[in-house]
This record gives structure tokens, sequence and C-alpha cells, in this order.
């Protein structure tokens, strides 16, 4: 990033697989590099206003709270008044420090980071906002940098207008190795030696990743039965090289949670207490695992996909009311159903499963490269 003053790239777009580290890797530099930065999420930002408002109370280090009656810096509800109240905060004449997230804040004339996360998702907005955003560096005549974090690629965002293309930054998807590796240096402990923690984290991964890819879920279950699985080394029972003892002791316990733990189907996570202590369970080899909400979409998005034809599409699942045509042959379509649904279910391309995806979903499950990664794992 050079120093406080330096120019810098005006646009750097930083995309890649979920939990690939990019927010995370962002954030930290920002934070070792006290740089005059503000970071916002577009899942939070269900407006545009709501978007501006937050970009200029970070920049000013105005928190809405109780004492102000929860008011901002300054209302802004057009990308003009945004355009202009920015160029204002910008050019201020003096210091401000953020107390309440430690962040320094520098002079005027230092360069200033706008990181938006989630970026994808300004695709749905409207046509001015997204190419105004990139241009803000140039509109402001400011040493300012925009950085987007996105799970799509740069080729999946249209525009009408020219934009000047970013510097890209793609963070690569974790191999098995790297996964397990996080994992080892997650549960690392004096304790244990590293070959047990490794062995360990090398059968987590091998069994959810058959149903989840993501690093958050890998962590999360490795966290909450890495005690259950320690349980019988403390107690002297067996020796850590003893893996198969141990992922006996804990197969039952895994088997009863682990669907649960996926879904995030309850209001409070299962708890490692409560795992130690509930009984044992007995459950057929069949039962060991269940899918997760999006895969069970995919698999019914596949079935509508492959028994119905594509021009019924537009009738079945378009957001818009159609009217419906009058046939004369009542008879002649139901002999034509009858023959389709006897004939077994046809090959459909990849896109339109998404289509119809997105459709039965309602926007709950994004596109992203995760749903595409679990789409593979179902294809033979």
């Amino acid at each position: 990033m050079g120093k406080p003053r330096d120019d810098v790239m005006p646009f750097v777009f930083i995309y890649g697989a979920q939990s690939s580290g990019k927010t995370s890797v962002v954030k930290s530099l920002m934070s070792l590099l006290k740089v005059r930065h503000c970071y916002v999420d577009m899942r939070e930002c269900y407006s545009n206003r709501v978007l501006f408002e937050s970009i200029l109370n970070e920049l000013t280090g105005v928190t809405p709270s109780s004492t102000n009656k929860y008011t901002g810096h300054t209302r802004c509800d057009s990308l003009t008044g945004f355009v202009t109240e920015l160029k204002s905060v910008l050019s201020r004449d003096r210091d401000i420090v953020d107390v309440e997230e430690s962040s320094v804040i520098g002079e005027a004339g230092d360069t200033v980071y706008i990181v938006i996360d989630n970026a994808q998702m300004l695709r749905d907005s409207n046509e001015t906002l997204l190419p105004a955003l990139i241009r803000l560096p140039e509109l402001t005549h400011s040493n300012l940098c925009m950085i987007f974090i996105s799970v799509l690629s740069w080729d999946q965002f249209s525009f009408t207008t020219g934009i000047r293309p970013p510097f890209r930054l793609h963070f690569a998807q974790y191999s098995k190795d790297n996964v397990i590796k996080i994992l080892s240096n997650n549960l690392s402990s004096q304790k244990y030696s590293s070959s047990f923690i490794i062995n360990y984290s090398n059968m987590i991964y091998n069994i959810v990743s058959a149903v989840s890819r993501d690093l958050k879920d890998l962590l999360y279950i490795s966290n909450i039965f890495f005690p259950l699985y320690c349980q019988p080394v403390d107690q002297r029972q067996v020796s850590e090289s003893a893996s198969r003892k141990l992922w006996s002791h804990i197969e039952p316990h895994f088997k009863a949670h682990i669907s649960k733990l996926l879904l995030r189907n309850r209001s409070s996570e299962i708890t490692i207490n409560e795992i130690l202590t509930d009984k044992q369970v007995t459950c057929r080899s069949s039962e060991l695992l269940q899918f997760p909400v999006p895969i069970k979409y995919i698999l019914i998005s596949s079935y509508l996909a492959s028994h119905n034809a594509s021009s019924t599409d537009k009738r079945f699942f378009s957001k818009r009311k159609q009217k419906k045509r009058r046939h004369e042959n009542l008879n002649k379509r139901k002999r034509e159903e009858i023959k389709r649904y006897l004939s077994g279910p046809k090959s459909h391309p990849l896109d339109r499963l998404m289509a119809i995806y997105h459709s039965i979903t309602e926007g709950d499950n994004c596109s992203s490269p995760n749903v595409f990664s679990q789409v593979e794992t179902l294809v033979s």
C-alpha cells in the first residue's frame, strides 16, 4: 500500500470462494497498517441510504447511540448528496480518531480505503449505483481506493457504461492439506501430540467434506467433538495412536448430532457439555448424515427440471402471474403428460437448474461457488 499519501490503485476487486480468508486478510491488513478506512457489509445495507450513511459514519467516527438519539453524521438519500458529503469529509483538515473501534483515521490527504464486502449484491441494485461507487475516486477528486470483496468473479458483473477494469486479486479455495493444517492449528495444544491432532483433523475432513466443504462448518464441528474425542485419552483408557477406538467412542454422538450441527436449525448451538453428558445413541450406518438445506433444494430443483419441459418454466416459476391458455383438446394433453412421465427424467443444463433453484428459494440461498461445489458432489 505504500506510505499514507502515496497514490494507490483506485479500484481493487478481491474474489474467491466462501471461507477462503478474503475478509479476514483485508481487515487484518487495515488494522495492522492503521490506515484510514471504513468497512461496509452489503448484507446489512438494505437500501442506498443505509449504505451511504454507513460509509460516512465510519469515516467520521460517528456511532449512532442513545446519547445522540441514534442519528448519524448526516442524512443522505441521494447519490449526488453522498458524493458531495464524502468529498467534504475527505478534504477535512483535522484528525479524527475512532476511540471505540481503535482504528486511526488519518489526516486530510492520506489515502482512504472503502471496503465493501459481499459486493455481488450490488448487481441487484439500480444500474447507476455500482458504476458510481467504482468511480468515487474520480468523482471526489481524492486519493481514494475502492476495495470490493465478492464471491463472484469480475466477469459476472455487467455494465451498460464503460468501466475501467480493476486490479483483480483471487483467493483460491483451500486444498485438503491446507484445511487440515488450519484445523490442526486451531486445535493446537501442548497436552496432545501434533500427530494426534492431525489424525483427528484428517478424520473430520474426510467425513464432513462429503456433505459440506465450508471451512466454517469444519472448524465448528471439529471444535465441538474434539473434547469428546480426547476423553478416553484423558482417562488413560486408550493411547493417542488408537484412532479406531477413539472414533468408535464419538461415533454414536457424531451420528446423532451432525445433521443438526450442519443445518443450524436450533436457536442455540449444541454445547460441548450437552454432548459429553448425552446418552449413547444406536444408529444404523445408513443414517450417518443428512444433506444440508441447500443440497435439498438443489435435488428438488433437479427433479423439477428433469420432469418438466423447459417451455413450462415461465408458467411455473415466473414471479409474475401468467394467464392460463385454454386447451381445446384436453385428452391429447393428458396423453402427452403421461407419456412424458413414463419416459423417465430428462437431462437438463446447469443454468436451468440454478434458475429453478433461485426461484424456489426466493433469494434465501444466494448463488456462490459453494453451491456449485455442492452440485459437483451430486454428479456421478
